[in-house]
């Protein structure tokens, strides 16, 4: 089964290169990132655990889901593309 911190740990490498020409990261901050995402991985894991054992994988999906999409709406309700030229 993959999960996301299996999946995370293991292509993070894929991902250095790309993000560190993106974002302008000097080799301090690459592994910086890393880091606090594993931390917070293993804090909210055993949280997440027990709300998907108590209320089902399904159910805490889809309000995560629903949360990140409430999270991208501005607030006078129009949805908008950021677009790089």
């Amino acid at each position: 089964m993959a999960g996301f911190g299996s999946l995370f740990v293991y292509t993070f490498a894929v991902f250095v290169k790309p993000l560190s020409t993106e974002f302008h990261w000097n080799r301090e901050a690459r592994p910086l990132g890393f880091g606090l995402a594993a931390i917070t991985l293993g804090l909210i894991s055993p949280l997440l655990g027990r709300l998907i054992d108590r209320f089902g994988p399904r159910r805490i999906i889809l309000a995560l889901h629903d949360g990140l999409r409430l999270c991208d709406c501005p607030p006078n309700g129009r949805l908008h593309l950021q677009l790089k030229t």
